[in-house]
């Protein structure tokens, strides 16, 4: 039996989205599994009232993560250097309709902006590296890789990820003969506004359905919302 999982990225630029808004779009859209950037205690709170399970680490310095989830789940720390990703496994005992785990990795790479730019560069190298080695390892054949990248498709970092995983938002997009969503300007507002894709969704033994983006109110970023069909 096939079924729909529906999974968010969303950064919610450190306490400045509206964190009931963008619970309502959770709610609203009916997303499955959150991943979360740049959350804080209060946006934490309002997402767990829609989201109960998983785990959500807030923090006001701009490195509050998580992942969220409708059903329970295992989220564990892949270690990186300045900010460690969160891995969940969705097993078959808690996610009806699944025949084997799916894990969902959620990452938040430096922005290249951050001064000094010396330690930015090499921290930023860390990360890839770090990233890609967790790649190479086969203990999770159903995987999707989401998150703030702080790349766009021209920077080394998204080229070198998307060598080795399918960039899923291109493939949607392919699919409908468009461009993937960009998903970040340095203000909020529409969609039409942003001027750069550097949330990115990757993918590897799913089936993807649909990615596009949503409006995640008063951030920065819009957030992808990733319809996957798994069994």
């Amino acid at each position: 039996m096939t079924v729909r999982l529906r999974i968010l990225t969303a950064n919610l630029w450190n306490g400045k989205a509206d964190g009931p808004g963008v619970a309502r779009v959770v709610a609203e859209e009916g997303v499955d599994v959150a991943c979360l950037q740049e959350v804080t205690h209060v946006q934490a709170q309002a997402l767990r009232a829609v989201l109960p399970h998983g785990r959500i680490e807030p923090a006001e310095d701009h490195s509050g993560m998580g992942i969220a989830m409708r059903q329970p789940g295992k989220v564990a720390w892949l270690p990186l250097p300045y900010r460690s990703m969160r891995a969940a496994r969705l097993d078959p005992k808690d996610w009806l309709g699944l025949s084997d785990p799916v894990h969902v990795w959620n990452v938040h790479m430096r922005a290249p902006t951050q001064w000094p730019p010396l330690r930015t560069v090499k921290t930023r190298r860390g990360q890839l590296r770090g990233l890609l080695g967790h790649l190479e390892r086969p203990a999770a054949p159903r995987l999707v890789l989401v998150g703030d990248f702080n790349a766009s498709p021209v920077w080394p970092v998204y080229r070198r990820v998307a060598e080795r995983i399918p960039d899923i938002a291109l493939e949607a997009a392919q699919r409908r003969s468009a461009e993937p969503a960009r998903t970040w300007a340095p203000w909020t507002g529409a969609k039409r506004l942003r001027l750069l894709r550097i949330d990115h969704a990757f993918g590897r033994g799913v089936t993807v359905l649909d990615v596009r983006s949503v409006h995640l109110p008063g951030s920065d970023h819009d957030g992808l919302v990733i319809d996957l069909g798994v069994d």
